[in-house]
């Protein structure tokens, strides 16, 4: 419990690997900007300050638009990304199987999904072990396991998820232990988590 509810130093995004700022959480609302650029090349996050800053020097110096991190080329079609994307997961890229295991979400293949989702929280993917939490919970392409679904939101928790402490916050709260769902909830609160905030006010 010591380690589960030690207030992280910060999200499971890190920070931009350029300005070493922390990483905003994404919106809550499908209507706002997320403010943080995915990088299929090098599997980087990085602010969208930086992007822009980089684009508008590129752009000053009419050069070809880079990725500010790696300086590879923007992809210049899908076939391209995708090519991208096959190249870091040959590389057991966590980010890059993430990637491959919301795809076969998207196409409904829920059983390819959990098996490439369970390989990207194996290689440390928070936001693999938060998914995992769910499809566990709801028995989308794996038998339903409360236990694991606890143990993976756990671990994304540990590794800094303000959604998956949210969600354990909730389940305790379910089993009737309000003060570690108090817990939970102060530490997402403090991770900048709004949905946290406004728990905490009711």
């Amino acid at each position: 419990d010591e380690l589960l509810f030690k207030q992280p130093e910060s999200t499971h995004l890190g920070d931009c690997p350029i300005c070493f700022i922390p990483l905003p959480l994404p919106p809550r609302h499908k209507n706002k900007m997320n403010e943080v650029s995915y990088h299929l090349c090098c599997s980087k996050s990085i602010c969208l300050g930086c992007v822009y800053e980089s684009r508008l020097k590129i752009a000053e110096q009419s050069l070809e638009q880079k990725c500010p991190f790696c300086r590879t080329p923007y992809p210049e079609d899908d076939a391209e990304a995708e090519r991208m994307l096959k190249k870091r997961e040959a590389a057991n890229d966590p980010f890059a199987i993430r990637g491959v295991a919301g795809r076969c979400w998207k196409e409904g293949n829920f059983s390819e999904c959990f098996k490439y989702m369970n390989q990207a929280a194996k290689g440390g993917d928070m936001e693999a072990h938060e998914q995992l939490g769910h499809m566990y919970l709801q028995g989308e392409g794996v038998e339903e396991d409360m236990k694991e679904a606890f143990y993976h939101w756990e671990e994304a928790a540990i590794g800094g998820h303000p959604i998956a402490r949210m969600s354990l916050g909730v389940i305790e709260g379910e089993y009737g232990r309000h003060d570690r769902q108090i817990k939970h909830f102060v530490i997402a609160a403090n991770q900048g988590c709004g949905v946290a905030v406004e728990q905490l006010k009711m």
